[in-house]
């Protein structure tokens, strides 16, 4: 099942960028039993990208100061780093694909939060803000009303009180 955010990402592909998705694509265990979940895989035009989504409305830092960015990275990296996912995204498109995080508020200071893009782009990952895509959203004026549109539409209901 997916998550809000996951299905809000999902929506702004298809609608906003012009992507044909797959979701939750899960990745057999060896030996048996429930492995893990590529979040999306996206196709548009020849243009093929593994997306996941890393957005909490609560974000935590567990880590000391002396490797609190190096280890936020790290964990927000470990999808991309896991053996069984890269053999699944290479199953569906070859070794030529993007990999994007698609990431929300960082529990860092804002000194690292500006860093933070441009260190995952220094790792091969491209980097997209939660709140970015939530803005193109909300410019859609006609769109087919599934889970994610309804969130947007409520939302735009109530958010003013």
């Amino acid at each position: 099942m997916k998550n809000p955010s996951e299905e809000i990402v999902t929506a702004w592909l298809q609608e906003c960028k012009g992507y044909f998705t797959m979701n939750n694509i899960k990745v057999p265990k060896k030996g048996g039993g429930m492995g893990a979940e590529i979040d999306i895989l996206a196709v548009n035009k020849g243009n093929k990208i593994w997306v996941e989504v890393s957005v909490s409305t609560n974000p935590r830092c567990n880590y000391k100061k002396e490797v609190r960015f190096e280890s936020t990275v790290g964990e927000m990296l470990k999808d991309f780093q896991r053996e069984d996912k890269k053999e699944m995204a290479a199953k569906y498109f070859g070794n030529r694909f993007q990999k994007w995080l698609v990431y929300g508020k960082l529990a860092l200071p804002k000194e690292e939060v500006h860093r933070f893009p441009d260190e995952l782009r220094s790792r091969g990952i491209v980097p997209v803000y939660f709140g970015d895509i939530f803005k193109d959203m909300r410019t859609l004026k006609q769109y087919r009303l599934d889970a994610a549109r309804g969130y947007m539409n409520l939302f735009e209901t109530f958010h003013n009180g």
